[in-house]
């Protein structure tokens, strides 16, 4: 460890205090020059002598990289003076209690003076700590994983012109963010090396979709123009952001399928609905067993296609596509009874059409009803009744 680094040296004085209960109150402005000239990322709590600042003192357990220190009463109004006309600051607070941080980057400087809330200091101070744009390099990706704040992360080909015009309107974006306490963001080189595979693999996203990564991540299909950041942020911050979720293409359907091919992007709408009971086959290409039971499978869904309404046999490629469910066993399948999803049944019998239908006997909400004879519009039977 090397201690003549400042960030350092911050680190230990501040857990030094922490394990000490120690707290730096200043008694003069020349303390104030001592802790700038020796702490790059500095919050200074501010009180008038009838507030304690035990909130304040609550937040200096949680962070190694930030010096904390105090003043009260007149010292403090004596700091707020001596930064201003230092131009540490570009205004002053308009009342205490209130905290300053003082950092080497962005706008250099913050000011807190709303509620008395140690979950709202924490979170005002986390959205300061590294720079609202980090270059998400090898020590960048330190700097972001360990800042505990979600980051919006822009893979590109900084080579390209798309890549250019990306990052231009995110830095934008950027700035007016600044305070919003919500999101860092990051910008990636898509040829990066290592670091960049790694957080890929951490997202659980394939790098070999379009660029720049963001537009295939939440497949917005929009240009990624100012207003796209800006609803992006929005979005997150009101919950209404969609997840990405690794998936095929939803495939086009004809409605007389026996077997239903359904991917992550409509699991949710197909098994999950209520109103059906479904069985999944969790299948995966390279797997002999798999292909082994698709004949047999495809033969199930034919024989009861005419219980479509009630009952619906699907299959989903497991590897391709991000699920509710890990599988490590291929095939895995399942039956997700109507109106007791969180209840799914495995299928451990033998893979015959017989053995399945029983299951379904013995498992599905709705009757397996056997199939009736089909007639057309002359009374002609045009398929005979068929007993399950």
């Amino acid at each position: 460890m090397d201690v003549s680094d400042p960030k350092c040296a911050a680190k230990v004085v501040n857990w030094v205090n922490r394990h000490t209960d120690r707290e730096h109150v200043m008694e003069t402005t020349g303390d104030l020059d001592k802790f700038i000239e020796n702490n790059p990322f500095l919050a200074i709590g501010l009180f008038d002598d009838r507030f304690d600042g035990e909130f304040f003192k609550h937040s200096t357990r949680h962070f190694e990289d930030v010096f904390f220190a105090t003043a009260y009463g007149r010292v403090a109004k004596e700091i707020i003076d001596h930064l201003y006309d230092r131009r540490k600051i570009s205004s002053k607070p308009s009342r205490f209690p209130a905290i300053i941080l003082l950092y080497h980057h962005d706008d250099h400087n913050a000011i807190y003076q709303g509620e008395l809330d140690f979950h709202k200091v924490d979170r005002f101070i986390l959205s300061r700590r590294v720079p609202m744009i980090t270059e998400y390099t090898p020590e960048g990706a330190e700097t972001l994983l360990s800042s505990g704040m979600p980051v919006l992360y822009l893979i590109r080909d900084k080579e390209s012109q798309e890549g250019k015009e990306a990052e231009a309107n995110m830095r934008e974006v950027a700035k007016e963010l600044v305070g919003n306490g919500s999101v860092l963001f990051s910008v990636c080189d898509a040829a990066g090396g290592h670091h960049i595979e790694s957080l890929m693999n951490e997202l659980g996203v394939d790098l070999v979709s379009r660029m720049p990564l963001p537009e295939a991540v939440y497949s917005t299909g929009r240009k990624l123009d100012k207003d796209f950041y800006r609803a992006f942020v929005r979005e997150f911050d009101d919950g209404s952001l969609r997840p990405y979720k690794r998936s095929e293409p939803i495939p086009e359907y004809w409605g007389n399928e026996g077997v239903m091919q359904v991917v992550a992007e409509n699991f949710d709408d197909v098994v999950m609905n209520d109103a059906q009971d479904v069985l999944v086959n969790y299948f995966a290409p390279w797997c002999g067993h798999c292909r082994q039971l698709s004949g047999i499978y495809s033969a199930l869904g034919e024989k009861v296609k005419h219980l479509k309404s009630t009952l619906r046999i699907v299959k989903v490629d497991a590897t391709q596509n991000e699920l509710p469910l890990r599988v490590d066993a291929f095939p895995t399948i399942m039956l997700y009874p109507a109106g007791r999803k969180q209840s799914p049944v495995y299928f451990h019998g033998r893979r015959t059409v017989d053995h399945f239908i029983q299951f379904l006997k013995d498992n599905a909400v709705h009757e397996i009803r056997d199939k009736p004879a089909v007639y057309d519009a002359y009374g002609n039977m045009v398929e005979s009744p068929e007993e399950l």
